[in-house]
């Protein structure tokens, strides 16, 4: 159980939690909890809530669920610092609207080859996720195009295939104290490398 001594480390004011929702269906019980759980942290550490629209999945995203989860919020006695309807010094806080400022650290992460383009059709990667199941392994991208040439991609790019932008994973070994579960280690490498954009314009 969490004790106020485990907090001593926290100065006021220091604390800045969030929560992202995206309005691409009605506020959820796990959302509500999660966005009250944080309120009442930063509020204890006279910190600062903020709300975040996460509505880069611009195919489902709908101004009315937006509404609906504000809406709700604030039902609930959910009050931010900062968020869409009410600005702050680190807006905008549509995710939708912070696109170029996206594009500019993708370009970024991809000429310091910290990320690449995936060029993988659906069929093969339900096709490499089936094998690695048949196998007992945990699914996760091979990285098949991780290493193509800088020629071969704007080759590639140029015929307008499909693709999506790949972070690339370190592999090594990650530990951390969790003040709920205590100490933890994870291994990088069984992740694989994360789809981060659809594109320079589309980041997930």
């Amino acid at each position: 159980m969490m004790i106020d001594e485990d907090f001593k480390f926290i100065k006021p004011g220091e604390v800045r939690v969030r929560i992202a929702p995206s309005p691409t269906g009605m506020l959820h019980l796990g959302l509500a909890r999660t966005a009250l759980f944080n309120y009442l942290f930063a509020k204890k550490y006279q910190g600062s809530f903020i709300l975040r629209i996460e509505d880069t999945d611009l195919e489902r995203s709908d101004s009315r669920f937006e509404k609906d989860i504000i809406e709700n919020l604030k039902w609930l006695g959910i009050e931010w610092s900062e968020g869409p309807d009410n600005g702050g010094a680190y807006g905008p806080y549509r995710q939708s609207q912070r696109l170029e400022n996206y594009a500019k650290y993708l370009e970024k992460l991809l000429a310091e080859d910290k990320a690449y383009y995936c060029f993988c059709s659906e069929e093969e990667l339900e096709a490499q996720r089936q094998y690695q199941l048949s196998i007992g392994e945990a699914p996760r991208y091979s990285g098949k195009c991780a290493g193509l040439a800088k020629e071969e991609v704007e080759k590639i790019l140029a015929e307008g295939k499909s693709s999506v932008i790949r972070f690339r994973v370190p592999g090594k070994k990650i530990e951390f104290d969790d003040l709920i579960r205590g100490k933890l280690e994870f291994d990088t490498s069984l992740m694989g490398d994360i789809v981060i954009a659809k594109d320079l314009a589309a980041p997930l």
